[in-house]
């Protein structure tokens, strides 16, 4: 075989092909860098409105007080910036924000500010951010001009009848029936356009009372509610529709006309009635509950000479021994010197002393002491009050006079042994339920509180009394799950008390706890199969009500709460077998994160974060504040900020940690302690200082000083100056920690943020002047003028200095 001759290459015709090859390149890489450049500008744009806006919300609720060369607002970016109006308008989580968006877009007139009004209309939020928009719109008294305004119906055009039309159809179209009238900004609206002064205000009746006629009846009800009741606020074309609406709906459901009725409207009703009869007053009473039914007896009788029917129907129910308000009412016809009362009233109190249960009135039960001095339950109260030191009649703890507490008689286990005694005598006392609890104290105060835990639990399966303490023992209950008792005695309880009614509550105390200390595959174990909502529901002594809604008796849905809650488990738990520092780093964060709560949240407490620790009055405080210092560490525990900051420390510390990852670490610490300090409740707070080995920190880095107004004589110097300590060592770490973050991390991104919770927990604007000099063109620099020029008079012209020089910052450090 023979080899072919190579061809000689021409170097200008392979440039050519290379070219010819490369030239269909160009135009693409033109392509490429044109929209880099837009994407780049678009970018530069975008940071830019941003940074405007962020500078317009600063400076928005001084713009009155503040003069034109420090501030002007910024108009260029409209209407970019439209679709950002209405969001903030929508979502009125600030006033601020709500505040500003809205008078942009009334300042533009049509079609923004109708767009805007519409806007408002279909989210239709609480009424409570009422700021310049809806007072310009509809006239009356604006928080922020400090003013009545007049209304303008041009500015969204509703003073055309088309247009006023559309509107209020839009208004009533999205008005929501299953929330309180009071509570919608399209109710407020739809209210203002039916005052004679607005011009179409025929417009709007004409509109409503067809709505209301095609509505269903519960949006009729409310949409009935807009409407005067008096006849005179009704134009004369409308007076009959709406009394035939108010007819028809009153005949759909007799129930809902007299649910929710109030004692008090009883009281009227029957107060109103000439000559009542009996019937007519008891099917008025029937509506009530037994409760409610006794205060009505007392109001009824209150007069010197009571009317005779109401003295027949008191006595009516008197006699009859099936009714459960049988003893409230013998007794006040007994109060009325009623010879057929005493009688029944002797055999009660020597007797069956349950009968007295039902009686709420803590000084009716007083005057049945009085009356019957020998009796059986007056002894049982006396013996109360003797072994409380004080009386049963009351919760005296101090001496009026002097302001000390009144020792309590007898020492705790001393104490324990003559509650077990009262009890045994008298378990069908109405103080029952009192002694329960007092007794499960003195076991606390003597250190059992697996034992009190216990004991307040079987009460709940199983209650004495009158039940007026299940407040308080379940509450107690409560904190001992939460962090009174030991995880390991905890774990013996589980063991121990397995056929207990309420060893699903124990078990699910004990995952929260095996949580709070990362062993989250146990806590998964432990939470399974519990159906927190069944037992609660069959707890007889439970009583289900809302922390902070007693009015609502429905239970929250517990066991969905407890599914969220393992789901966060399963995620901690992934972070926490990588163990690298950036998942460690992870797994901190999503404790300190704004929901971090729910990790380890005991949800019993239905959203009452801190239950055990806000309260002291129904013992004695000071050894309450013991128990608190002695859970301190479990406290800490069930904090979720403390446990992101104890998380950091052995990252921060670890040499091997990037560095990226230490900034990051301290500025979440200092932002973990500023949150905790700032926006949750006191109790809780100090109640986790100090933090397991955060001992006291430099003094020189933050000083107390007393004000003025306050002596070292005065008797609450003392307890100032521990408050202010407590408050102190939350400022001095933060303060220590930012000047770790500086000095490690100089041109930190977070250090303008950190010297900024600084100044907010301090007070000091030293820390807003560093900001500036460190960081002047940061995030939070014009945050940092506002505050000096508003609240600390600072004179931007001649820059000073000399807070800086105290800091340790030479003039012109960067």
């Amino acid at each position: 075989m023979t080899s072919a001759t190579p061809t000689p290459r021409d170097p200008l015709a392979q440039s050519a092909a290379q070219s010819a090859r490369w030239r269909w390149w160009i135009p693409v890489l033109a392509w490429v860098g044109i929209v880099g450049a837009v994407a780049g500008a678009g970018s530069i744009g975008v940071q830019r409105i941003r940074s405007d806006l962020h500078r317009d919300l600063v400076w928005y609720p001084h713009r009155d007080s503040v003069p034109s060369d420090l501030y002007t607002r910024s108009e260029r970016w409209f209407p970019l910036t439209l679709p950002i109006f209405l969001h903030w308008t929508s979502h009125p989580t600030g006033s601020t924000r709500f505040g500003y968006g809205a008078e942009q877009l009334m300042q533009r007139g049509q079609p923004y500010s109708t767009w805007w009004l519409e806007h408002l209309l279909r989210q239709n939020p609480e009424p409570g951010y009422n700021p310049t928009g809806l007072s310009a719109l509809l006239g009356g008294y604006s928080l922020e001009l400090q003013e009545f305004v007049e209304p303008d119906w041009a500015v969204v055009g509703l003073e055309d009848a088309a247009e006023a039309t559309r509107i209020t159809e839009l208004a009533i179209r999205h008005v929501d029936p299953s929330r309180f009238h009071w509570n919608q900004t399209n109710i407020s609206i739809l209210q203002r356009l039916l005052q004679t002064d607005y011009p179409q205000h025929q417009r709007v009746w004409s509109v409503l009372i067809p709505a209301i006629e095609a509505a269903d009846p519960a949006k009729a009800r409310l949409l009935l509610e807009l409407i005067p009741t008096d006849q005179d606020g009704i134009p004369w074309e409308w007076q009959l529709h709406v009394a035939q609406l108010r007819e028809q709906l009153a005949s759909l459901d007799q129930v809902d006309e007299t649910a929710g009725l109030s004692v008090w409207d009883v009281v009227d009703q029957i107060q109103a009635l000439e000559d009542p009869s009996l019937a007519e007053i008891s099917t008025l009473a029937e509506q009530l509950d037994p409760d409610s039914l006794a205060f009505l007896m007392s109001e009824l009788m209150r007069p010197p000479q009571p009317h005779p029917v109401v003295v027949s129907y008191v006595a009516e129910i008197a006699a009859d021994p099936s009714h459960p308000q049988q003893v409230t009412a013998a007794m006040e016809l007994f109060l009325k010197q009623d010879p057929r009362s005493e009688q029944r009233l002797a055999a009660v109190v020597e007797g069956d002393l349950t009968q007295l249960h039902t009686i709420r009135d803590e000084l009716l039960l007083l005057q049945l002491a009085e009356a019957f001095p020998s009796s059986r339950f007056t002894w049982a109260a006396r013996a109360y009050g003797e072994i409380r030191g004080g009386t049963y009649f009351g919760n005296a703890y101090y001496d009026y006079e002097t302001g000390q507490r009144f020792p309590r008689p007898y020492p705790p286990a001393a104490e324990e042994q003559r509650w077990r005694q009262w009890l045994a005598e008298y378990p069908d006392h109405p103080g029952a339920d009192d002694a329960t609890f007092w007794l499960g104290r003195t076991l606390e105060w003597q250190g059992r509180q697996t034992e009190a835990l216990i004991h307040y639990a079987d009460w709940l399966v199983d209650p004495v009394g009158d039940r007026d303490m299940t407040y308080q023992i379940r509450r107690q209950f409560l904190f001992l799950l939460d962090v009174g008792v030991g995880p390991d005695d905890l774990g013996t309880v589980v063991q121990t008390q397995s056929a207990h009614p309420l060893e699903p509550l124990f078990r699910y105390g004990l995952a929260v706890r095996q949580a709070r200390q990362h062993h989250y595959g146990e806590a998964l174990r432990l939470s399974q199969d519990l159906f927190l909502n069944q037992v609660i529901s069959t707890t007889p002594g439970w009583e289900w009500q809302r922390w902070y809604s007693d009015w609502q008796q429905q239970i929250p849905a517990f066991d969905d709460q407890v599914a969220d809650q393992q789901q966060r488990w399963q995620d901690l738990q992934r972070w926490q077998r990588l163990r690298n520092p950036q998942e460690r780093l992870n797994l901190a964060r999503h404790w300190a994160s704004w929901t971090g709560w729910r990790n380890g949240y005991l949800v019993l407490f239905d959203g009452f974060r801190n239950g055990g620790l806000g309260w002291g009055g129904w013992h004695d405080p000071l050894a309450h504040r013991q128990e608190i210092d002695q859970a301190r560490s479990a406290l800490q525990l069930a904090n979720h900020n403390a446990q992101a900051v104890m998380l950091l420390d052995p990252l921060i510390e670890d040499t091997s940690t990037p560095a990226r990852l230490v900034e990051q670490a301290l500025f979440l610490q200092i932002s973990a302690l500023y949150r905790q300090y700032a926006s949750y409740p006191p109790s809780e707070t100090f109640a986790i200082a100090p933090l397991n080995g955060w001992g006291d920190p430099d003094p020189s880095l933050y000083s107390i000083t007393p004000p003025d107004w306050l002596s070292a004589q005065d008797p609450y110097y003392d307890s100032y100056l521990t408050s202010q300590e407590q408050s102190v060592w939350y400022i001095r770490h933060t303060i220590r920690l930012t000047d770790r973050l500086l000095e490690q991390f100089p041109l930190s991104r977070y250090g303008d943020d950190a010297l900024m919770a600084v100044y907010e927990l301090a007070q000091e604007p030293e820390y807003l002047k560093e900001l500036l000099q460190r960081f002047p063109e940061g995030d939070r620099s014009e945050e940092a003028r506002v505050q000096l020029y508003v609240f600390h008079d600072w004179d931007f012209a001649t820059q000073e200095q000399s807070a800086l020089a105290r800091r340790g910052i030479p003039e012109g450090n960067e």
